[in-house]
């Protein structure tokens, strides 16, 4: 899929891609961290924080609008939408 959007976080020293359903990170030594699929579609980060990553997508299941975090240093998420 293709990058939909880019954030530089400088004090992680990290950039961070995503596309419609993951986001990466890149530091000075190349890939840092990647999430699973972590939407259906139409992931937007809505803030960036040197901590966390906001985010929003559409949960087609529940048919509503899904916040939930990405931690910056690991890439781990907090109340993603189970896509599996």
């Amino acid at each position: 899929m293709p990058v939909k959007s880019v954030h530089v976080i400088p004090s992680a020293g990290l950039l961070v891609l995503a596309d419609d359903t993951t986001l990466c990170a890149y530091g000075q030594k190349g890939l840092v961290w990647e999430t699973d699929r972590i939407a259906w579609s139409e992931l937007v980060i809505e803030d960036v924080s040197p901590t966390k990553i906001r985010c929003r997508t559409y949960d087609i299941r529940s048919e509503e609008d899904l916040v939930f975090e990405v931690d910056v240093q690991d890439g781990l998420c907090h109340g993603e939408i189970d896509v599996i």
